[in-house]
């Protein structure tokens, strides 16, 4: 039975997910601290706001909703924005809303041209990066996962599984070979066609 994963595919039987890559935690400094510095800000008028009465209360509420709405939403994006590698496939996970979710299957023998880049002083120091590669025959398509921490491992580790997966494909292929020399090509084209 196929195994359900949180962002709402299975995966297939003999699946199994070797790395999930999502964007590094510097990637969210800049929201973080805006959440931050409203709950911050929010205590720090806490008396104020509460002199006023029902209007600074209100005030006091509003802001506090909103710290915690960025603070969901940052843990919501973070979570549900993935880059799956896995046995057989990548899988691209792309959360752009609430109710807005694009999953992207790619098959490693259709994946050409993997490479990371790393620019700026934040990427050098935090060592991070984007990573981009493209389908095979399609020049023009260019995937790219952002702010990935160590982008050289994570290059890495995706031509590993390509070749992997691209040597399991051609073993399988030399078996389909052996049992046609086997049988025979008619019979074999007959088992096919079945």
């Amino acid at each position: 039975m196929p195994k359900r994963l949180p962002w709402g595919f299975d995966l297939l039987e003999s699946e199994k997910i070797n790395k999930i890559i999502r964007r590094s935690y510097w990637f969210w400094f800049w929201p973080l601290t805006l959440a931050a510095f409203l709950v911050i800000f929010d205590f720090f008028l806490l008396y104020p706001l509460f002199r006023q009465g029902k209007l600074g209360i209100t005030i006091f509420a509003i802001l506090i909703v909103l710290a915690v709405f960025l603070f969901l939403r940052i843990y919501w994006l973070h979570f549900f924005n993935a880059f799956i590698l896995t046995n057989i496939r990548m899988i691209d996970i792309d959360q752009r809303g609430l109710m807005n979710r694009q999953i992207s299957p790619i098959l490693y023998d259709k994946v050409e041209n993997v490479s990371c880049r790393k620019k700026g002083i934040k990427n050098y120091l935090f060592h991070q990066g984007d990573i981009y590669f493209s389908l095979l025959g399609s020049k023009r398509i260019k995937f790219k996962i952002p702010s990935v921490k160590k982008p050289e491992l994570v290059v890495t580790a995706i031509l590993l599984q390509q070749e992997e997966a691209i040597k399991q494909s051609q073993d399988a292929f030399k078996d389909l070979e052996k049992i046609k020399s086997k049988l025979g090509a008619e019979e074999f084209d007959k088992l096919i066609a079945e």
